[in-house]
């Protein structure tokens, strides 16, 4: 069996390759699955591409936000049926085995009802992320929040943190990006370069 799949093979380059995917029997917790679609997301995998995020190495096949749908199912994934949508942290590739349960907490697979589009459950792994801010944060209401990075996830987490009650700053380098941020209900902004961040956000605050 082999599958199409996305392949980082040297900095700044990307293919795409048929590989292998191993056909022996699934093991008790494992699923086959083919892939309808996957997110992708331009912080992580862009630093990945440039070289520049710690330890990567090359070639390496990226991907952490994959939904797809079940071809075939090991003996103990009862609560799982063939043919189901589920989203899970695969690569960017045509089909793909999973091991479902694995000690870490990208380990999962997650259903995924067929009234929600495949491209919004796909998305929905940068939002996962997003939560880990506010969930870390001893913030209390009226608190002062300042999110660097208006990307997806810095958007997402931003909106959170004034769900919470808190006093949101956005701080991105990029005015569209601050744009959108403010259509989205973040009231304050900052759009200076990197250098300048750290001063302009202490005379908005002080």
């Amino acid at each position: 069996m082999t599958s199409l799949a996305v392949e980082f093979p040297a900095r700044d380059q990307v293919r795409l390759i048929t590989t292998a995917v191993d056909g022996s029997p699934l093991k008790p917790l494992e699923a086959l699955i083919v892939s309808e679609t996957s997110v992708i997301s331009s912080g992580t995998e862009l630093a990945r591409l440039r070289g520049i995020e710690a330890g990567v190495t090359f070639p390496c096949r990226p991907g952490y936000g994959t939904v797809g749908r079940i071809a075939e199912l090991g003996p103990d994934m009862g609560g799982f049926a063939i043919g189901q949508r589920v989203f899970f942290a695969g690569r960017h590739a045509a089909r793909q085995r999973f091991m479902h349960g694995a000690d870490h907490e990208w380990g999962w697979l997650f259903p995924v009802p067929d009234a929600i589009d495949p491209i919004d459950a796909a998305i929905g792994c940068m939002a996962r992320i997003a939560l880990t801010a506010p969930q870390v944060t001893e913030l209390q209401p009226g608190d002062t929040v300042a999110v660097f990075g208006l990307g997806m996830v810095g958007l997402i987490a931003a909106q959170l943190y004034r769900i919470r009650g808190a006093r949101v700053i956005g701080v991105d380098p990029v005015a569209s990006r601050c744009a959108l941020a403010r259509r989205l209900g973040i009231g304050e902004t900052i759009d200076v370069a990197p250098g300048e961040q750290v001063a302009a956000l202490r005379a908005l605050t002080a």
